[in-house]
């Protein structure tokens, strides 16, 4: 029946999922260096990543299997040292893209403003969501915002952008080409962890609605070059990502997750919608109790669907 059906196609979307964890585990510890896995790991997962990864046996199983095998392959793998061009070239990248990174973020004027006014930070950070207050002090300076808050209200924008943002830029002002890239990610297997983390976040953003949420700021003289720049960097983001591996989309290489991915984007799009109009509201001075759970209430149901909280 409908029911049982429905079971199936949760318990298939489950082991996809749980077969796209145990594939990203394996990736990032078999790069990790050999001094830091001997045959243990430890590791911490955030609470409400527990139940999607362990909370039903094939999943748990899965996960497991991913992490067992990773973990006694980067063990057992012999180690040889990096070649010193690889590690200038993973020094200049690392350099380029902090520099951009950096340059948006801080050495912007009206960065701060506009990251407050475009995302839903200022709703965030009235949720309960971690052991510990979203900032580390009462003031809005960005610097002393947690990372889960800092990811969470980027996600919920639909922008992502502490996924993506920095890599092309970096890698030009390094001089890197695509081909360079593609080398790397083929020598180290964190660099493809890397790259394919990269892409998943360009494939989740959704730049038409983050333009919505950039035209809440008030400030448009300030905002308008703000998102261009980001725009921009996205734009720029998605073709290095396509060249790279020679692709002619996003997750091409990687239907099933693709499929996913747009699945999630269908259903938690009127949400966004409705997020926009309830922040709206709220920066037109409805500070009502009903429009303040409105608004946490797609906080919610956006995290579930785009399996995102930072």
């Amino acid at each position: 029946d409908d029911a049982e059906l429905a079971g199936r196609l949760l318990a298939i979307g489950g082991e996809r999922r749980a077969q796209r964890a145990a594939r990203r585990q394996f990736l990032q510890q078999h790069g990790d260096p050999g001094v830091l896995v001997q045959g243990r790991l430890r590791m911490t997962e955030q609470g409400e990543m527990i139940f999607r990864r362990f909370g039903d046996q094939p999943t748990a199983r899965r996960n497991l299997e991913g992490l067992t095998a990773a973990v006694l392959t980067a063990t057992a793998r012999p180690r040889e040292p990096v070649p010193a061009k690889a590690v200038e070239a993973m020094d200049a990248l690392a350099a380029g893209a902090f520099a951009n990174y950096r340059a948006l973020v801080y050495d912007t004027p009206g960065f701060e403003d506009f990251f407050w006014s475009a995302t839903p930070i200022a709703e965030i950070v009235t949720l309960n969501i971690g052991s510990r207050p979203a900032s580390r002090t009462k003031s809005r300076r960005i610097e002393d915002l947690r990372a889960i808050p800092w990811v969470f209200s980027w996600s919920q924008a639909r922008i992502m952008l502490p996924g993506w943002y920095g890599l092309a830029g970096g890698a030009q002002r390094a001089g890197f080409e695509p081909a360079r890239l593609a080398e790397l990610a083929a020598e180290f297997d964190i660099v493809e962890a890397l790259l394919s983390n990269m892409e998943l976040a360009l494939a989740q953003s959704d730049m038409t609605l983050a333009a919505r949420y950039a035209a809440l700021c008030e400030d448009r003289a300030s905002a308008d070059p703000i998102f261009e720049d980001i725009r921009r960097e996205h734009d720029a983001a998605v073709e290095l990502a396509l060249a790279i591996r020679g692709g002619t989309r996003l997750l091409d290489d990687r239907p099933d997750l693709a499929e996913s991915v747009a699945l999630a984007a269908g259903s938690v799009r009127p949400l966004n919608h409705l997020q926009l109009e309830l922040l709206s509201r709220r920066r037109k001075g409805d500070d009502s109790e009903e429009t303040r759970l409105a608004i946490q209430l797609t906080v919610t149901g956006i995290a579930a669907g785009l399996r995102n909280t930072g």
